[in-house]
């Protein structure tokens, strides 16, 4: 797991964004207090599915991260978007970026809401998750 969320102990957070695809948006939201690694559960719930696990997407070239429900794609429908950074890699349900500095430990977001809202994208309505599915591939060596 990610370096911030490894300990599982309080994070001090100034600002972080959230990727709400259902309302086509990225929103800048300030914490006064401190955060620990279940509230991340809070922010990737989303009507059509309870967040159960996650797993963080590194933002190539910076040191923020992306928080993303694990399991988005284990539904017949789900939110998606589309993040143009990341070779546009498809993610499924709501976002939650957060910064890290060299320690490990989080921070607020390196890159400007501004260059997220530039680089993200949002499909018009719920999507067949089946469509995404990729299957694994296998080599067969002699």
């Amino acid at each position: 797991l990610h370096l911030s969320i490894r300990r599982q102990r309080q994070m001090c957070i100034r600002d972080r964004f959230i990727i709400d695809p259902n309302l086509k948006g990225i929103f800048q939201k300030e914490l006064d207090g401190d955060m620990n690694y279940k509230d991340i559960y809070k922010y990737l719930h989303t009507d059509v599915k309870r967040c159960s696990t996650f797993d963080t997407v590194r933002v190539r070239g910076t040191n923020d991260c992306i928080f993303v429900d694990d399991e988005g794609l284990l539904i017949p429908k789900n939110y998606m978007f589309t993040f143009d950074h990341l070779d546009s890699r498809n993610l499924f349900g709501n976002g939650l970026i957060i910064g890290s500095d060299l320690n490990g430990e989080s921070i607020s977001p390196q890159m400007s809401l501004a260059w997220y809202r530039e680089r993200i994208s949002f499909a018009d309505d719920l999507v067949r998750t089946e469509d995404y599915l990729v299957p694994p591939t296998f080599k067969i060596f002699s």
